[in-house]
């Protein structure tokens, strides 16, 4: 009975450091449209291809795989936890949303996300940005983000 009792506990204990060190666990990384084409994981081509979509404010034919998207508010909730500047440590998935998604660019996934804990600026904002030849005219907030799982 003992025995029970003491692999009972062991268990118990197991499963909830493993349930709290899951709380902050990071999936991928987080780029900017630069950062990504400069380190080889987006090609012209795709900045090409996301550029018409951002810049023609249309809706990427294919939704968002679930999963995806799961670690992508994951990471964006532990990104805001451990931030050097505003940090909310109490920051949790469900407090950020996929705002708009533009692709999966050879594993790349191009998305605007706002959240709960960080504020926008106030009015509009028109910002060009030129990589490599390709203009994109990003209107307003939220930022443009590159996710790539690791």
């Amino acid at each position: 009975m003992k025995k029970k009792i003491l692999v009972t506990v062991i268990f118990l204990i197991t499963a909830l450091s493993m349930l709290i060190s899951g709380c902050d666990k990071k999936y991928g990384n987080f780029y900017t449209l630069e950062e990504a084409y400069n380190n080889g994981l987006l090609t012209k081509e795709n900045l090409e291809e996301i550029a018409y979509y951002v810049n023609n404010s249309l809706s990427y034919p294919e939704a968002l795989d679930r999963k995806i998207e799961k670690k992508i508010k994951n990471d964006m909730a532990y990104e805001i936890r451990h931030a050097e500047k505003a940090a909310v440590k109490n920051a949790k998935p469900d407090g950020v949303r996929v705002f708009w998604y533009y692709g999966e660019y050879s594993d790349c996934y191009i998305v605007r996300l706002i959240n709960d804990y960080w504020l926008l600026p106030a009015g509009e904002s028109y910002n060009w940005i030129n990589i490599d030849g390709v203009e994109i005219h990003l209107v307003n907030n939220p930022p443009l983000y590159v996710w790539r799982d690791n």
